[in-house]
């Protein structure tokens, strides 16, 4: 009599069931955080952008903004960053409100934002009469950078505008640069002064965010940008 074994359990990849096990995980944690099951605070930070335009005290329009590929990985490349070259000056993102770091409206009204959009389709060079950064903490878990560019009364004609950017200062006038995403710390391969500022924000008419409008020029036009980092 002759008795045979077989093995039937099923025998999977290790990288499959790696992959599996890591969809478990996924699903468990979302169950668990709408069970209230797990303490879910600090495990997700949104960061929005928000934009408010005024003609004098009208409210022309609140939206979203549409940050770019430069955007993130400026960002990204700050949070890695350690240490500067003593040898030389470095310089942020914001370096110099206005020159080097600014925002401009424009009255191109083609194309809608995509990750990869570095410009405006049709920038106005006249640059805000006043433009200033601030932070502030609105709300608990809630941290804010404030971009406010006036432009006063009379310093634009009566364009009609269709989308408004926003550039970051570009420390490197070579490679390596603040928006080609790095690995290693930034601050060590030395710096120019600024340079290069990079598209990192837009808004448009065609992306729906705000219907055109025709400049006031009998009073200020105001644009608050915002930035909010918030525990989600």
């Amino acid at each position: 009599m002759f008795t045979f074994y077989q093995n039937l359990t099923p025998q999977i990849a290790k990288k499959y069931r790696n992959k599996l096990m890591l969809q478990w995980w996924a699903i468990k944690q979302i169950m668990q955080g709408r069970l209230r099951l797990r303490n879910t605070f600090g495990d997700v930070i949104k960061i929005s952008d928000q934009i408010t335009c005024y003609n004098g005290d009208k409210v022309v329009f609140r939206t979203k903004g549409h940050i770019t590929n430069y955007g993130m990985i400026g960002m990204v490349n700050w949070l890695i960053w350690t240490s500067s070259n003593s040898s030389s000056a470095f310089y942020g993102l914001q370096y110099t409100l206005g020159t080097y770091m600014y925002i401009r409206c424009g009255t191109g009204h083609t194309n809608p934002t995509t990750a990869t959009t570095t410009a405006l389709d049709a920038i106005n060079a006249t640059a805000p009469s006043s433009f200033f950064g601030a932070t502030s903490n609105p709300s608990a878990g809630s941290y804010r950078i404030t971009w406010t560019a006036t432009w006063n009364a009379g310093s634009l004609t009566a364009i009609t505008i269709y989308e408004f950017g926003m550039w970051w200062n570009n420390a490197w006038a070579s490679s390596p640069t603040q928006f080609a995403l790095q690995s290693y710390v930034m601050g060590t391969l030395g710096s120019t002064s600024a340079s290069n500022a990079e598209m990192v924000s837009r808004i448009s008419d065609p992306d729906g965010d705000f219907s055109h409008f025709t400049v006031n020029v009998s009073v200020p036009l105001t644009l608050q940008w915002n930035l909010t980092f918030t525990f989600a």
